[in-house]
């Protein structure tokens, strides 16, 4: 990849909190994305941290 293009994703590598353990996540920077799941704390916990740091 050229040094000035900006990458399509956003790339999350070895995620480790509460109960995740080692997570690789490529999240794509051009579209909306919500992660779910049956426990929904941890994803409104990431929705908040994302947030709070403005991306």
């Amino acid at each position: 990849m050229d040094e000035d293009a900006i990458d399509p994703f956003v790339q999350v590598r070895g995620a480790s909190e509460n109960n995740l353990r080692n997570i690789d996540v490529d999240v794509p920077r051009d579209a909306m994305v919500a992660a779910v799941r049956r426990e929904s704390s941890l994803a409104s916990e990431v929705a908040f941290d994302l947030e709070a740091s403005g991306k």
